[in-house]
């Protein structure tokens, strides 16, 4: 590792001088002189050197706490909840987008449940979000990246974040596949991005 930068708070490393990269990401940079043989010439003290990294994660702590997701923050909690999926498909899913249907069940802010029907879905992938579909009902053929498999009741698919996962669904039969949909951060339509449509 280039020893000008150093990700870890240690108490024993030089002066910390902390440089903001955007939102929520803190790169800490060490202020230090190297006598060549991967020592490091410490003229500040230990002392200092501990004052600066609390005074960095201070700072840390106050980005953190004051920055905030542009439009919607999910619920920080989870309730205890028992949730019959039927009565939910029974009352109709509440949104529509991209050729499928869904309901929030829960969600907080690192995680959410949702409930999905859906016919086909064209290929796309979403940037941040790690999906974990269990099937309820119906069949599927479907492709994830380069892996091709036909999917029904009872299977677990797993879809990590970026391009590399696109993915695609087409029903198999007249019956649209519902699933549930356990994703990381939470599923929203705005992290879709669509490759077809």
């Amino acid at each position: 590792m280039d020893s000008r930068w150093k990700f870890l708070l240690d108490p024993m490393a030089p002066p910390l001088l902390p440089l903001v990269r955007g939102p929520m990401q803190i790169a800490l940079q060490i202020t230090h002189t190297s006598t060549g043989g991967g020592q490091m010439l410490n003229t500040r003290g230990t002392r200092l050197c501990r004052s600066a990294g609390l005074a960095v994660l201070g700072l840390t702590l106050l980005v953190l706490a004051t920055v905030r997701p542009p439009a919607y923050s999910a619920p920080t909690a989870l309730k205890p909840a028992v949730i019959h999926v039927d009565d939910v498909l029974a009352k109709g899913l509440e949104h529509r987008a991209g050729g499928f249907s869904f309901s929030v069940l829960d969600e907080t802010a690192t995680g959410g449940v949702e409930l999905f029907s859906l016919k086909s879905v064209a290929r796309h992938y979403h940037p941040t979000e790690n999906h974990f579909l269990y099937i309820l009902k119906g069949r599927a053929k479907g492709q994830i990246g380069n892996v091709t498999a036909e999917v029904g009741p009872g299977d677990l698919v797993v879809i990590p974040a970026g391009k590399d996962y696109s993915h695609q669904f087409q029903a198999l039969g007249s019956e649209p596949v519902e699933f549930l949909l356990f994703s990381t951060p939470p599923f929203h339509a705005k992290d879709i991005v669509w490759l077809q449509r």
